[in-house]
């Protein structure tokens, strides 16, 4: 699992090595769509909260690529990679 530190809001986002699940705000969550890669600036993650964790939640996540560190955004672009 990966933690990626999101500027706002500043909150630890993680992320398992399959890319399938994700937890945001201390909540399990899945993609609900697609994520959507802005050239090598911008990755938006659509997160909703999983059931079982009693919370209904729906967001749009996004990540700054010059903001992680080298081997933050290789590992990133190996966890989207494995959803295509």
């Amino acid at each position: 699992m990966d933690f990626y530190l999101l500027n706002r809001p500043q909150q630890p986002l993680s992320g398992s090595l399959c890319g399938r699940h994700w937890w945001w705000q201390g909540i399990a969550c899945k993609l609900f769509g697609k994520p959507l890669v802005v050239g090598n600036i911008l990755i938006l993650l659509p997160l909703a909260s999983l059931p079982d964790s009693g919370v209904n939640v729906k967001s749009w996540v996004w990540i700054w690529w010059f903001r992680q560190p080298p081997e933050q955004q290789a590992q990133l672009r190996r966890q989207l990679s494995q959803l295509t």
